[in-house]
């Protein structure tokens, strides 16, 4: 079981987190589970995915695995 992650921000703006890799999927294999976590506990939070090498097959392939659906709030 996770520990419980408390970040301190405004409730009514999103939480705004900056996911940086140095590969394709070194961000996923490396802390999806995390990010999986956070989108729970903060659902408005918003992910900015920067990945500095990577082939153009693998970020479609990234997109195409990146759609979540929500619950409606």
């Amino acid at each position: 079981m996770f520990p419980l992650i408390n970040l301190s921000y405004d409730a009514a703006s999103p939480l705004n987190i900056l996911c940086l890799g140095a590969h394709s999927d070194d961000i996923e294999i490396g802390c999806g589970g995390t990010f999986l976590h956070l989108a729970q506990q903060y659902p408005k939070s918003v992910f900015h995915w920067v990945v500095f090498s990577a082939l153009r097959v693998r970020a479609i392939d990234f997109l195409q695995l990146l759609w979540v659906p929500r619950k409606a709030q």
